[in-house]
């Protein structure tokens, strides 16, 4: 009889534990780059009424906004999201956290900063300290604004990181199991994809450097959800609110974007995220809010708590090593199609258990003794970032000028790549180019950007 009865007690408490640990301690909402300007019909703000709509429904308690909200610093802007907060989560209106970002600061006729952070901070209803500070739900929200100092905008002043120091030991000294939540504009840099050189910031790196328990929320770099690398953990860990305006790549070597990063067809990325916290994990779910559509939901990012680095890193790699390449369907073949000065290679999309993040093209010409030389080598980025019903069921990538050889056997390869690099097999197509297929320059994108 003792043992059935330490045999229920022992379950009910595990039962305990259980409940205790998969309890939603908090639900937070999160958004930001929308760089709206002041009209009810303008991208920015549509888009974000887009977002709000879809988020609210969840009945988030904290609402992230990540900065460039405004695209010129316009007030106005903050009182239509201001309307918008209250029309969409009147039901329950979560706590705001939010930073202001380069485009908030970039007035066209106001010079002080000072007072466009004010009108920012008074829009926004949040407070005027710099940086903010708010313990929510028992987790303290960290907020840090950019463009604060005369000489640069979007840098920190030391003061500037000196002050952000004591808000994070005031949070460890709080509660150091706890992770702590730190939202900017710009990245912490050489952290997530679109975190590199100047896009990040390394005064934020080499002080979040210090504290694990850091999860640091940022916009300004644009990258889409879809890919994994908008994700990082290594000291701490830190990951992207993409975008509610328009999708960039970065990177300078994808030939198919616009001004060296824009994504073709950019206005598709309308992205916003929620992030569930509880005792032992902090879970973290993407959505492409015009879709209303989970991205990747069987493998949302996760983080422990508490944050174990040796392992987030051996799961990581773990999963690059495993990683299979992406293929083509068994059957695909690689066309050609000269169309009045320009020429396009045709083919299937390949599929990916993750996504194919794009294709690389190499084109080579027969040299006298038998061997292949490289004449040409280019990578497009792929559409897996689209609205679904825009996603193409056959891929069309126009071939650089100066790549054919007139009269000469000539050998094209499309390999699929994957978010990690993996290269799949190609599909190779061998032809000889006839004497009129001379390729014009076109100045023109290769693909349109909207």
């Amino acid at each position: 009889m003792k043992k059935i009865i330490l045999f229920f007690a022992i379950t009910l408490f595990c039962a305990g534990c259980v409940s205790r640990v998969d309890q939603l301690r908090l639900r937070v909402a999160i958004t930001g780059d929308a760089q709206a300007v002041d009209s009810v019909d303008h991208w920015g703000i549509v888009n974000t009424a887009k977002a709000f709509s879809f988020l609210a429904p969840f009945e988030p308690d904290v609402l992230v906004m990540s900065g460039d909200l405004a695209d010129r610093g316009d007030p106005a802007v903050f009182d239509r999201y201001m309307e918008l907060y209250v029309r969409y989560f009147k039901n329950k209106l979560p706590v705001q956290a939010a930073c202001a970002g380069n485009h908030d600061f970039a007035h066209p006729e106001e010079r002080d900063r000072n007072k466009l952070w004010q009108n920012f901070a008074d829009g926004l209803m949040i407070s005027r300290d710099k940086p903010g500070h708010q313990v929510i739900g028992g987790y303290d929200f960290i907020t840090v604004s950019e463009g604060l100092r005369d000489d640069k905008i979007g840098d920190y002043t030391p003061e500037m990181i000196a002050k952000l120091k004591e808000k994070l030991d005031k949070a460890v000294a709080r509660d150091n199991k706890k992770p702590i939540f730190v939202i900017t504009h710009y990245p912490p840099t050489f952290t997530m994809i679109g975190s590199e050189c100047g896009n990040g910031k390394e005064a934020l790196r080499k002080l979040l450097n210090n504290y694990p328990q850091v999860i640091s929320i940022s916009g300004h770099s644009h990258r889409p959800l879809q890919w994994d690398k908008s994700f990082w953990q290594g000291e701490f860990t830190a990951f992207t609110t993409s975008t509610l305006s328009y999708g960039c790549i970065g990177g300078g070597y994808f030939v198919n974007v616009a001004g060296g990063s824009i994504l073709p067809f950019a206005r598709e990325v309308q992205e916003a995220l929620l992030m569930d916290i509880y005792d032992n994990r902090v879970v973290i779910r993407r959505f492409n809010v015009h879709d209303r559509r989970e991205i990747d939901p069987a493998d949302p990012w996760m983080v422990d708590v508490p944050y174990n680095r040796n392992k987030a890193e051996k799961a990581l790699q773990n999963k690059i090593a495993t990683e299979k390449a992406p293929e083509f369907p068994e059957k695909a073949r690689l066309l050609i199609r000269h169309d009045f000065g320009f020429a396009y290679l045709l083919f299937v999309p390949a599929y990916h258990d993750d996504m194919v993040l794009s294709y690389f093209m190499r084109a080579s010409v027969k040299k006298s003794d038998g061997s292949w030389e490289v004449v040409k080598e280019a990578d497009y980025v792929s559409d897996f970032y689209r609205y679904e019903k825009h996603r193409t069921s056959e891929v069309a990538i126009k071939i650089p000028e100066n790549t054919m050889c007139p009269r000469q056997l000539m050998r094209f390869e499309v390999f699929p790549v994957s978010g990690y690099g993996k290269r799949g097999k190609p599909l190779t197509l061998e032809m000889t180019i006839p004497p009129t297929w001379k390729l014009k320059k076109s100045t023109k994108p290769i693909y349109p950007v909207e």
